[in-house]
Order: structure tokens, then C-alpha cells, then sequence
């Protein structure tokens, strides 16, 4: 700004002054994340440092005023870099598909250099685990007992075994066949892929 001042008796005697002013950011904002949900995927039993996903967020005051840390709750499975926003895994241990088969966290972004420490809304994270081939086939009884009369036409069922695995997709399919026969039995005896 330019400031005049003139002489109140004498309008040709006058003077000028610049005035500079500076706008000072007030911390009026709080920060925002990018969205309100982010999904990501992570293989079971994934090691503990294995990259997850990266969350970010902003805020429109300027210096101190806009800085803020990310924070993710519950983190006992994941951890989150505080600066980066950078997910990873956090205790391997309790990544099971067969036992949980994704995670639902929350995240947000929370001034640091600030006295009112505004924080954004939460977003939702969601984990989905993708299976591994890390479960055997269970038989559902230890052992099976069967009767044939001895005068059975070849191809009679002469009972049906069942076995489980809790792995999904192909890691899950069983097909059946017989290891092992005493007395000759690989001969009189078969059974299909499915169990009969």
C-alpha cells in the first residue's frame, strides 16, 4: 500500500509512506485424505516389511500449519510410516486366510507443529489376504471300515472317503487315490478322483 499524508492547512507539503503486509496463514484446515476407502491386497503369511499400499492426504494451510503425520488404528498387524503414508506388514504371524480373510482398519492424518493438532476424517482400510497353498488335506476320520461280499460286481461302491482342505480356489481341490493296498488290493480295488 501507498500511504499519504498531506499538511491539513497546506494541501502541497505532503508526504508518502509504502506499507508492505504480509498475510499470515491461520490454521483454519484440517487435513484431508485422498479418499474415504482404500483396498489392497496382500498374500497370507506375507513377511513382516512386505509393502501393503501407500495412503496419502493434504492440508491448505501452508508451513506448519500443514503438517501432519498418518495414523492407523488398530496397527498390530500393519504399521504405517507416520511421513509417507507407506503401509506395510507388521506381524506376519497373523496373516491367515483360512482364519481371517481381511483386515478393516481406519487411517487418518493429524497435525504435528500445531496447538489445536486438527485431525481429517478417518478412511477406511481394507486388507484382503489372497490365499496360499499352506494347508493339507484332512481326512475326516482317521480310518474308514468297509464290508464287500466277496461275490460284488466289479464297480460296486464299496464306501466313500471324505477329505477337507481349508486353502480356496485350486489350492483347495483334492483329488483321490489309493497310496497304498495290502493282500493284492491294487488290484481288486480303485476309487476315483472324487472319492468314490
Amino acid at each position: 500500500l501507498t500511504i499519504k499524508a498531506v499538511q491539513s492547512d497546506n494541501n502541497v507539503r505532503s508526504g508518502e509512506a509504502r506499507v508492505y503486509i504480509v498475510v499470515q496463514d491461520a490454521n483454519d484446515n484440517r487435513p484431508q485424505m485422498s479418499a474415504s476407502l482404500y483396498t489392497a491386497s496382500v498374500v497370507e503369511n506375507a513377511p513382516s516389511g512386505t509393502p501393503v499400499l501407500t495412503v496419502t492426504a493434504s492440508d491448505k494451510d501452508e508451513g506448519q500449519n500443514a503438517e501432519f503425520m498418518y495414523v492407523l488404528e488398530p496397527s498390530d498387524v500393519f504399521s504405517i510410516d507416520g511421513t509417507t503414508g507407506y503401509i506395510t506388514v507388521r506381524n506376519s504371524s497373523i496373516l491367515d486366510r483360512e482364519t481371517n480373510n481381511d483386515f478393516t482398519l481406519q487411517v487418518h492424518a493429524v497435525e504435528t507443529n500445531t496447538t489445536e493438532q486438527y485431525s481429517s476424517l478417518p478412511s477406511t482400510v481394507v486388507i484382503t489376504l489372497l490365499d496360499e497353498n499352506d494347508n493339507s488335506p484332512t481326512f475326516s476320520s482317521d480310518v474308514y471300515d468297509a464290508a464287500v461280499p466277496e461275490d460284488a460286481a466289479s464297480g460296486a461302491v464299496v464306501t466313500q472317503v471324505t477329505a477337507t482342505d481349508p486353502d480356496s480356489g485350486t489350492n483347495g481341490e483334492i483329488k483321490y487315490s489309493i497310496a497304498f493296498a495290502s493282500n493284492g488290493g491294487m488290484n481288486k480295488f480303485s476309487i476315483t478322483e472324487d472319492g468314490n
